[in-house]
């Protein structure tokens, strides 16, 4: 009997050592419901990173969620950190406007809301259309003869190649050879920035410039949406108000991307310098697509004011050179169609201002 009592005096105690041992405060552990104090930015795009600050927020407990919009979820693999005051993590694809809150075991903080944009930013440079001289008249056949053109639109222009992260955001997948958010998209399909294009004007409640007909793709020109721009309207945008082979300030390696400099691989959007616009890469980088058909001798038809090239052709004209080519391929007004099996093609968007 005076065992069996000793044992149960020593079970009484360790019961109570484990229980004390639970509530001994630990500054890495919640102590007490889940608290959202801030959310900052408050508004923010697909793939944008949100801070959230708070108490006891879950810091290394696996089943901790934050819960966005009711219907997506970041888990703690998934967020950039997790701490005890302080999660940050990126607005998933999925992600709609609403509270959030963060959810811990059987416990749920305040809501918090967050106003979710569901397409990516672009940053865009105003552009009003003017006349240039267009072509060259001492270089390629195709840019015979130099002319006069005249854009009579506004344009609003990407300050930058469409990157994998915008495309990505909105197409849902990602063509590139090499996977990086920050680098131009490319290994794209005339046919896929179309589509991109399409799918950007919808979700900013835009008028889509372009319409499926079979296999024939129309371009509503009194559209507002996003499109890629005409070969005339892309020279306009590479010059810049200048007239020799490179705006900017001429020095190809201030301003461009091509085979010497690249070591033959993309890089992030925007290292090098602008033109005269605020453009950047229009020199190089990646190949971007223009709307128009190519033809070798169009400028010796082609009317003066926005020319939207030929009405029928086999393949579509790019413009600006690579990563991967000489700088004679980077001039402004260098024209060309892509190989059969071209990797190193991007594209930049245009949309219409009045």
């Amino acid at each position: 009997m005076k065992y069996n009592q000793i044992t149960i005096t020593i079970t009484l105690f360790a019961l109570i050592a484990f229980l004390t041992s639970c509530n001994d405060a630990d500054p890495n552990v919640p102590s007490g419901d889940p608290e959202i104090l801030s959310i900052s930015p408050t508004t923010a795009h697909i793939g944008d990173t949100v801070t959230i600050t708070g108490n006891y927020l879950g810091f290394g407990i696996s089943s901790a969620t934050v819960n966005i919009g009711g219907n997506s979820f970041v888990g703690l693999n998934e967020s950039i950190s997790w701490q005890t005051n302080q999660i940050k993590f990126r607005v998933p694809d999925s992600a709609s406007s609403g509270d959030v809150t963060v959810n811990i075991s059987f416990n749920t903080s305040n809501p918090m809301a967050l106003n979710v944009i569901k397409y990516p930013p672009i940053e865009v440079v105003e552009i009003v259309g003017k006349t240039f001289k267009m072509g060259s008249n001492s270089n390629s056949v195709d840019e015979f003869p130099e002319h006069e053109v005249t854009i009579t639109k506004t344009l609003e222009v990407g300050k930058f190649e469409v990157t994998q992260r915008q495309y990505s955001n909105m197409m849902r997948r990602n063509p590139s050879l090499t996977a990086d958010f920050r680098l131009p998209v490319y290994n794209v399909s005339w046919l896929n920035a179309v589509q991109f294009c399409n799918a950007l004007s919808k979700a900013q409640n835009l008028d889509t410039a372009y319409r499926f007909v079979g296999a024939e793709i129309l371009w509503n020109e009194n559209s507002n949406g996003w499109r890629l721009p005409t070969e005339a309207e892309w020279e306009f945008l590479c010059r810049a108000g200048t007239e020799g082979d490179f705006a900017g300030t001429g020095i190809i390696n201030d301003i461009c991307w091509i085979s010497d400099n690249s070591g033959l691989k993309p890089h992030p959007a925007g290292l090098k310098s602008p033109n005269q616009f605020g453009l950047h890469d229009m020199h190089g980088n990646v190949w971007e697509w223009c709307w128009d058909w190519y033809l070798l001798n169009y400028y010796s038809t082609s009317p003066t004011d926005d020319p939207k090239g030929p009405d029928f052709g086999s393949r579509h004209v790019i413009r600006g050179g690579s990563y991967n080519d000489g700088a004679l391929y980077a001039r402004s007004s260098n024209r060309t169609i892509p190989e059969i099996l071209s990797n190193n093609i991007g594209f930049r968007i245009v949309r219409t201002k009045n």
